[in-house]
């Protein structure tokens, strides 16, 4: 929204998941009270970002469609953005369509866990939108990420697949691109900890 945010030192963004699926409990809101509830917490611990989520990425959750997506996410994003003015709110969404939707409702930034794979018209969309996007990677699907992830090289596939989109990004017109490097999508815990001790890499994409 035409502001700028300090990412020198660490922020923390709270967890908002409005379905009934996701992978962490306590996270999940099914009313316009627990909403109310879990930000009002969220912001008193410190929570400048609220992420929210409306598709269960959890393996194995249910598809669910563009209507049920926004008719879980919209009226979320409109309560936050309404009683907490001042914060940064991130949707969690693999379509474009509900990216467009969630920008206008008042969501300033889009957090794909696909990077761009799972609907072609994602990078067009935040590039029209002129929104941050937090790109992430992946291998597979939220249906089959886990069952039986294999890289021959992990770091190498993984800061290439990024550093290849994070170029298309820019080229589109996309300024303020956020990595995410896919912490359990599609990575055994060993690959997890493997990708942690060498974070520092990731710097090398500029983002």
């Amino acid at each position: 929204r035409g502001g700028l945010v300090s990412l020198g030192g660490p922020q923390v963004l709270g967890i908002l998941n409005v379905t009934p699926g996701s992978f962490f409990a306590t996270s999940r809101c099914r009313s316009e009270e627990e909403i109310r509830q879990r930000v009002c917490m969220m912001r008193r611990e410190g929570a400048t970002m609220v992420d929210i989520g409306a598709y269960s990425s959890r393996p194995g959750a249910e598809e669910v469609s563009v209507e049920e997506e926004l008719r879980r996410l919209l009226p979320a994003v409109g309560i936050v953005r309404e009683e907490w003015p001042d914060a940064i709110i991130s949707v969690d969404t693999f379509r474009a369509e509900v990216a467009r939707q969630a920008v206008e409702a008042g969501a300033d930034i889009i957090n794909d866990i696909s990077g761009g794979e799972m609907d072609k018209d994602m990078f067009r969309t935040v590039a029209e939108l002129h929104v941050p996007y937090i790109l992430m990677h992946m291998q597979g699907t939220p249906q089959d990420m886990q069952k039986a992830p294999h890289y021959d090289n992990l770091m190498c596939e993984v800061f290439r697949s990024l550093g290849e989109r994070v170029e298309e990004l820019h080229e589109m017109g996309v300024a303020d691109v956020i990595v995410d490097p896919g912490f359990g999508f599609g990575k055994t815990m060993a690959q997890n900890y493997e990708m942690m001790a060498r974070l520092r890499e990731f710097r090398l994409l500029g983002c």
